[in-house]
């Protein structure tokens, strides 16, 4: 584990939140392909198994805050590192939610969402 990596994506997410509370909302910004290829490669790398795109950027990534990704087949710790990682690499707010177990929220992000992986 690599907790240095962790506090530096930690500090960096609380500067983003902090910025996006003293404005009301966030910095809207474009979510690349480039980035969503990126992060399916990085998943991979985790051993995701599932992955779904979902919220602005699937819907319209140039206007997108930040990209909703919601995966499965990361273990616990794994789970976090992987999101620290995909913020760390696509200089991007993620936010990333686990698939099981299965929720309403997570039925309707499979219905709706683009799947990825």
């Amino acid at each position: 584990m690599d907790w240095a990596r962790i506090e530096r994506v930690t500090r960096r997410w609380g500067k983003t939140q902090a910025a996006s509370s003293a404005f009301g909302k966030a910095t809207i910004m474009a979510i690349s392909q480039q980035q969503i290829n990126r992060a399916v490669d990085l998943a991979k790398s985790y051993g995701v198994t599932r992955l779904i795109l979902f919220g602005s950027a699937a819907e319209n990534p140039a206007e997108a805050r930040d990209l909703d990704l919601a995966c499965d087949g990361v273990p616990g710790w794994k789970f976090y590192e992987l999101g620290g990682r995909l913020e760390e690499e696509l200089h991007a707010v993620v936010d990333l939610v686990p698939l099981c177990p299965p929720t309403p929220f997570t039925r309707l992000v499979e219905r709706r969402g683009k799947v990825l992986l």
